[in-house]
């Protein structure tokens, strides 16, 4: 009897284990779904030329009038032939 019992206690930590893995899964999961159906935040990740227009549109979106001058794009690198 002290055998099985000795063989019982560990199947029941890994039960333990397993239930604890998937409840910390569950709590994973329903963070992640609460944080997709929060506010979406846009432009918040963009930067460089998509941030630029995205403020421009926003400010004629807003009543500003259009900047006139825009500065050329940087030319590409040369590349070794």
């Amino acid at each position: 009897m002290a055998g099985e019992a000795a063989a019982e206690a560990p199947a029941l930590s890994e039960a333990e284990a397993e239930l604890a893995a998937q409840r910390e899964l569950r709590a994973r999961i329903e963070q992640r779904k609460a944080e997709k159906d929060g506010p979406i935040q846009a432009g918040a990740k963009l930067s460089g030329r998509a941030a630029d227009l995205l403020a421009a549109v926003r400010a004629v979106e807003g009543g500003e009038q259009p900047s006139t001058h825009f500065p050329p794009p940087a030319p590409e690198p040369r590349r070794a032939a």
